[in-house]
């Protein structure tokens, strides 16, 4: 199961640990920024990557969002990725002509908050989580890779599914054995071609 990137501007992160809490709490994991940056990775780069292989961008559609570079850099790479995006609006304002143009083809939705039950939070919940299922990429991939890039290290692999499993290794100790067994047959080879030679040679001097 996917996770959800969540677009936001600084002014408004408490409305954005909100509704991260709220999806946290009805089973979908949510990608934010800055808590979900490692340290000491490139944050262009890493938000490029979270965008990149999240199931669905869920905006926090405000005044203060539309005024954010961070933000409309987001919506732009969200829409080059062919990312679905799910712009959430909390308050009664116009879209200003750059929001109007990136959201012309999604389907908003306009809640009062995330702490109230209603058939709005409801729909919401079962279209997010709709596209988080059918998305792969888990969360937990995603950190493997960004720690890996931070570290400046090759980012891990998670184990596929089915994959056939690698021959086992044989140890010093199974090595140490199949030596030590080689060198008592060629001692036992050796003491019977001797036990032959010497029968032979009474057998011939009895002969003689």
């Amino acid at each position: 199961m996917g996770y959800i990137f969540i677009s936001y501007s600084s002014e408004n992160r408490e409305i954005a640990d909100k509704a991260a809490d709220f999806f946290a709490k009805n089973n979908i994991e949510t990608w934010i920024a800055p808590d979900d940056v490692p340290a000491g990775s490139r944050y262009a780069q890493v938000i490029n990557m979270a965008i990149k292989n999240s199931a669905c961008i869920v905006l926090m559609l405000t005044k203060e969002a539309m005024g954010s570079t961070w933000v409309s850099n987001e919506i732009e790479r969200a829409i080059h990725y062919k990312k679905t995006i799910v712009p959430i609006k909390l308050e009664d304002f116009a879209l200003s002509d750059e929001f109007e143009f990136y959201l012309s083809t999604s389907q908003m939705i306009t809640i009062s908050s995330f702490e109230k039950s209603d058939n709005t939070l409801a729909g919401l919940v079962s279209m997010v989580k709709t596209h988080a299922e059918r998305s792969d990429y888990e969360k937990k991939t995603l950190e493997n890779e960004l720690m890996g890039n931070a570290q400046g290290e090759e980012p891990s692999v998670p184990e596929r599914k089915h994959s056939i499993p690698d021959a086992p290794k044989k140890s010093k100790k199974s090595k140490a054995i199949s030596k030590d067994t080689i060198i008592i047959s060629v001692c036992s080879a050796v003491v019977v071609l001797g036990l032959i030679l010497a029968i032979v040679i009474t057998q011939f001097g009895s002969n003689n």
